[in-house]
């Protein structure tokens, strides 16, 4: 699902203040139209977010901005050319806004398999291109997708409800699935943020 921003703000935002928003946000077991909205008014100083990134020349890269036991929030960078491969999100909630450049994402749905490891056979559904201002919602386990930079360079900015352990890539030529566990390429110098107490569920 897409959500497109109405207006473009001004002003600049800090990364400390998107945090502090997603952290007042009760997370549920539907997508929350809150982290939605947080993520479509953001526009992030870059030089506050250039901390977060690391590009590498070839693929794109996963780095992690905060994490606590509800979300995690991610910078991802990806140099041209890039592309994921076609996955699921773990069952978890997932957002994604572009910071800046473009991407392109390419809907799948599954025909037969993909409930465990082995044979899945996945079709191309939908396609688009994703721009600053735009976000892409994910919240099924059947809700897959892959993402690319055929155009240029971009930035895009994560946040999975709860973090993101675990997921599921499919191969739509071999037929196949199999798990893959998450990773950062680059974690925050400052261990505040990995280390901050997570929020009570009530």
């Amino acid at each position: 699902m897409l959500v497109e921003a109405d207006t473009v703000p001004a002003n600049r935002d800090s990364v400390d203040s998107l945090i502090t928003g997603l952290k007042r946000i009760e997370f549920g077991s539907l997508p929350s139209s809150s982290v939605g909205a947080l993520l479509q008014s953001a526009r992030l100083d870059h030089a506050d977010l250039r901390p977060y990134l690391d590009f590498d020349d070839i693929r794109y890269t996963r780095n992690l901005i905060f994490r606590n036991d509800h979300f995690e929030l991610l910078a991802l960078c990806w140099p041209l050319g890039s592309s994921s491969a076609v996955h699921d999100h773990g069952g978890k909630q997932a957002y994604m806004t572009v910071h800046s450049g473009s991407l392109t994402f390419e809907d799948f749905f599954i025909m037969t398999g993909g409930k465990r490891e082995g044979y899945a056979q996945v079709a191309p559904a939908a396609s688009g291109i994703l721009t600053p201002g735009l976000v892409d919602v994910r919240s099924s386990d059947l809700d897959l997708h892959r993402v690319s930079a055929p155009n240029e360079r971009a930035i895009s900015l994560h946040v999975y409800a709860k973090p993101l352990d675990r997921y599921m890539v499919f191969n739509p030529e071999t037929r196949s699935c199999r798990t893959v566990f998450a990773h950062y390429d680059s974690v925050p110098a400052s261990p505040v943020l990995l280390s901050e107490p997570a929020r009570s569920t009530p």
